[in-house]
C-alpha cells in the first residue's frame, strides 16, 4: 500500500482546482487596497526521481479593490495570468511536499516566485492535493489551494 501511495520515476498527472487568494498590503502601492479573491488553477507534474517533479502551473484569479486617490475613491480590478514552472519535493511516506516556481503574469510581466507546502490525499487511483502557497508578482497573496487529479499516467516500467 506505501509504494502505491509513493510518486514513481516517470508518473506524470494533470489537476485542475479553485484556490482563495489572500493579498497582501505592497509599500509600494499604498494606494490601492485588494480583497480576498478566488480563481483556478491547472497543474502538469513529470516525476523525475521517487521524490522530485518539474511542475507548470497555470494560475487565474480575479482581484477587486479600490484605488485611493485624494479625495475620491474609485472600484479597480486586475485579473493574474500566471504561467510558472518550478520544482517540487515530495516527502513520501507521508505524502506532504514542498514546491518552488517561478514564471511570468502575462498581463503585467512580472515575474512571480511561488514558495508552497501542502499535503496529497489519495481516493482510489486519483488524489488531491491540498496547501498553502505565498506567490509575489503585481499583487503579493498568499493562496489556499486544491487541486483534483485529472488524468494520470504512470511509467510502463512501473506498472
Amino acid at each position: 500500500m506505501c509504494a502505491m501511495a509513493e510518486a514513481q520515476k516517470g508518473n506524470r498527472s494533470l489537476a485542475a482546482g479553485l484556490l482563495v487568494a489572500i493579498p497582501q498590503s505592497d509599500p509600494y502601492m499604498a494606494y490601492e487596497s485588494w480583497n480576498n479573491s478566488i480563481g483556478v488553477e491547472g497543474i502538469g507534474q513529470y516525476n523525475f526521481t521517487r521524490k522530485s517533479s518539474v511542475v507548470l502551473q497555470l494560475q487565474i484569479i480575479r482581484f477587486s479593490g479600490a484605488s485611493y486617490y485624494s479625495p475620491s475613491v474609485y472600484p479597480t480590478k486586475f485579473t493574474s495570468l500566471a504561467l510558472k514552472g518550478g520544482y517540487r519535493y515530495d516527502f513520501s511516506p507521508i505524502d506532504l511536499y514542498a514546491n518552488f516556481l517561478l514564471g511570468v503574469e502575462l498581463n503585467e510581466m512580472f515575474t512571480p516566485a511561488t514558495l508552497g507546502i501542502g499535503k496529497r490525499f489519495h481516493i482510489h487511483n486519483k488524489f488531491i492535493d491540498a496547501g498553502v502557497e505565498y506567490t509575489g508578482g503585481y499583487i503579493p497573496h498568499y493562496s489556499i489551494r486544491a487541486v483534483y487529479s485529472l488524468l494520470q499516467k504512470a511509467n510502463e516500467s512501473n506498472e
